[in-house]
């Protein structure tokens, strides 16, 4: 079987490659989207790349020809690219959407604006006002946004969700809120996919000794809604404890807003992480953090989370991230964002015992390596079925 996958560079992919090889004899060929073709893959290092390649690819004859020899197309991250060559598959090609989030968390009801808090949105207003003011001309570009953002969703996103056989998220309530919401849109059967288990990406959390500071947030993405949080940690004593905020990569524009707010609201408390540090140096920078706070309303940082439960310290979420759900299902012991201004006193108490061992069972219930190894297993059975 000819398998293409269609990946961005990502630390991510050298898992699943790894893994997929390890229970699979089918010829998988892995074609990176970058803005360069001609340069070094940053992430990816260990994945035997078939080809880089640009966004000219996707109205190319390369690419008819790479789909002529294809019997399963795996998109992992639907871009309106990923879409392209979708829709250019033939009949009989099965196509896999492995999401990650980002990918379609706008498609649902409400849209983008609906993973934002009030504070944030007002962030994102002031940078949009900032570029209007800085060229004027681009207020056209702003104004038909809306406009071109409809066109590609119903010309290429939408047709390319009705042909996919097989879907993937990070947690399979993801895949009901797309049936719910995109309705006979989307047909395809659910599937698990994983870019890291227990042992790769979460164990070195457990060898980590807390020193009682606090974890913010992710990444420099307005899906982290820092702001909320920053105004929330100003009324608790944070006397002697770090705000760690991982800001190492995503928007770098909304960046200087978190670090401006960073610095105005939580003073010497505030320790921003700007620079990309590898993921055992990062691993022990959150694993420092007895309190950590993500305030994503969808599913975002599962990876920081698995660590974070593996690790001992007290996770709070959002109520409306479907991650909260998850977990509380499954026994984990999490805490509501919602709680923490009536339970300040109670916020860096420590899980006991029992309850962090609980913590660690709840993520390898989901995460454990002979589990991810049978999700690939599964998945090759489906293709070949």
């Amino acid at each position: 079987m000819h398998i293409i996958h269609l990946v961005r560079d990502e630390k991510f992919i050298d898992f699943f490659s790894k893994t997929l090889k390890a229970v699979s004899n089918d010829n998988n060929l892995y074609v990176v989207h970058v803005v360069d073709p001609a340069q070094t893959l940053r992430f990816i290092k260990q994945t035997d790349v078939y080809k880089q390649v640009g966004n000219q690819y996707f109205c190319s004859k390369e690419m008819a020809e790479d789909l002529f020899r294809c019997d399963v197309l795996v998109v992992h991250f639907l871009s309106v690219q990923a879409a392209r060559m979708v829709l250019k598959a033939a009949s009989h090609v099965r196509v896999v959407w492995s999401g990650w989030g980002a990918d379609y968390y706008y498609l649902l009801s409400g849209g983008q604006r609906a993973l934002y808090g009030s504070a944030t949105r007002r962030i994102l207003k002031d940078i949009e006002r900032a570029r209007i003011l800085s060229n004027p001309l681009s207020i056209v570009r702003i104004m038909s946004r809306p406009l071109r953002r409809s066109y590609l969703l119903r010309k290429f996103i939408l047709p390319a969700i009705k042909r996919v056989d097989l879907f993937s998220s990070p947690l399979p309530a993801d895949y009901e809120l797309l049936r719910q919401d995109l309705g006979k849109c989307f047909s395809a059967e659910y599937v698990q996919l994983n870019y890291g288990d227990y042992t790769s990406t979460f164990a070195t959390g457990s060898t980590i000794e807390l020193k009682g500071n606090l974890l913010v947030g992710n990444s420099a993405s307005p899906t982290n809604n820092h702001l909320e949080v920053f105004k929330l940690l100003k009324s608790i004593d944070l006397e002697g404890r770090k705000v760690i905020v991982p800001l190492s990569y995503g928007d770098s524009v909304y960046r200087e807003h978190v670090l401006k707010y960073g610095h105005s609201i939580l003073g010497e408390n505030f320790f921003p992480i700007v620079k990309f540090v590898p993921l055992n140096e990062y691993n022990t920078l959150i694993g420092g953090c007895s309190v950590v706070i993500m305030n994503q309303f969808r599913q975002q940082a599962l990876g920081n989370i698995g660590s974070i439960l593996i690790g001992g310290a007290k996770l709070y979420l959002n109520r409306r991230n479907v991650t909260f759900d998850f977990l509380l299902d499954r026994g984990a012991i999490i805490f509501s964002i919602d709680d923490m201004v009536d339970e300040s006193d109670d916020v860096f108490s420590e899980l006991t015992a029992a309850q962090k061992q609980i913590n660690d069972n709840v993520v390898k219930s989901f995460w454990a390596g002979e589990v991810v190894d049978n999700n690939f297993k599964k998945f090759v059975s489906v293709l070949s079925g």
